[in-house]
């Protein structure tokens, strides 16, 4: 039942981050969250706590919401450095 429960509680942000302003930080650990979360999901469907159709479902959510956070990562970071995002057009 606990295994359950973790991604609940770890989708809380820290106290301390409540008021960081920095919009590529948080997507940073975001990311982190994501990853573990991923790692999670493979844990647990070979353990046998997950069924494939489960498995296939989260990692699919999982996987998108990383692919948004990191194409945005990417736009902040190509922002900062003066040099356009891949597929971005002037």
């Amino acid at each position: 039942m606990l295994y359950i429960a973790v991604p609940l509680v770890r989708d809380l942000p820290p106290a301390s981050n409540l008021d960081d302003d920095d919009p590529q930080q948080r997507l940073a650990e975001e990311r982190q969250r994501l990853l573990a979360d991923l790692y999670d999901l493979e844990q647990a469907f070979h353990a046998g706590r997950l069924s494939r159709r489960d498995h296939d479902r989260l990692r699919a959510e999982v996987g998108g919401d990383l692919a948004l956070v990191l194409d945005e990562l990417e736009r902040l970071e190509s922002t900062d450095s003066g040099v356009p995002a891949a597929g971005v057009t002037a």
